[in-house]
């Protein structure tokens, strides 16, 4: 999130001051008036499955393509935890599944492996998951999963391009490639913070209200039109 997607109404950015100013208040909303974690499971996994992804910059599927070209492997780290969420079977073959919607497909670049658990990186459930070139760092840090997988698959490259919104997961990488001796590049990413957002508050507060009373995600424009009943 937040480096090549983000949801279509921003509502998980982290880093986009007017849509956490929006969200980040009602998403608390959620934690204090449902109790029950496996409700608050359910509730958000409608609203992640029913948001459709958009991409923070379009020309990234092309990029994509190019480097694969070249031959060079690529790989996706996410802040996900893996597995059943909700209502959502699979969270890593949901997030794999967005991105390949969108263009993006880094599943050839590692084609000897397919999917597996990392359980050695913590003992924490769940594991890390290593699934069709997207790792889903679950309690570990980007770095420590990525340590953990090279380590897994007994290789490790001559130099690290490494994207990510976020700085500190820049310095842990930056870190790790220092200690193996491998060239690395680090490149702070945030046109996330630039997206337009035009989420309505009154509306947002109506879909994180009818999503806690009746257990359904609405769309914006459902949400309207049931404002006016």
């Amino acid at each position: 999130d937040e480096t090549l997607i983000e949801a279509e109404n921003l509502w998980r950015s982290d880093v986009n001051k007017k849509a956490k100013s929006i969200w980040y208040p009602l998403y608390q909303k959620i934690h204090k008036t449902v109790s029950s974690r496996d409700k608050k499971r359910v509730l958000f996994s409608r609203m992640a499955m029913a948001l459709k992804p958009i991409l923070i910059d379009k020309t990234v599927p092309q990029i994509v393509d190019q480097i694969k070209k070249q031959d060079t492997k690529m790989l996706a780290l996410t802040k996900f935890f893996p597995g059943k969420f909700g209502d959502m079977e699979n969270s890593e073959e949901h997030r794999f599944q967005e991105l390949k919607k969108l263009g993006i497909d880094f599943s050839s670049s590692f084609p000897q492996y397919t999917s597996f658990e990392m359980p050695e990186l913590s003992d924490k459930k769940p594991a890390p998951v290593f699934h069709k070139g997207v790792i889903s760092t679950s309690h570990c840090t980007k770095g420590e999963a990525l340590v953990g997988f090279l380590n897994r698959i007994n290789w490790w490259p001559n130099r690290i391009i490494f994207i990510d919104d976020k700085i500190e997961n820049l310095k842990e990488v930056a870190q790790i490639a220092k200690e193996r001796n491998i060239n690395f590049l680090g490149l702070h990413y945030r046109a996330a913070e630039n997206l337009p957002c035009t989420v309505d508050q009154e509306v947002a507060e109506f879909q994180i209200n009818y999503l806690i009373e009746k257990e359904e995600w609405i769309s914006e424009d459902k949400a309207k039109e049931e404002m006016i009943k």
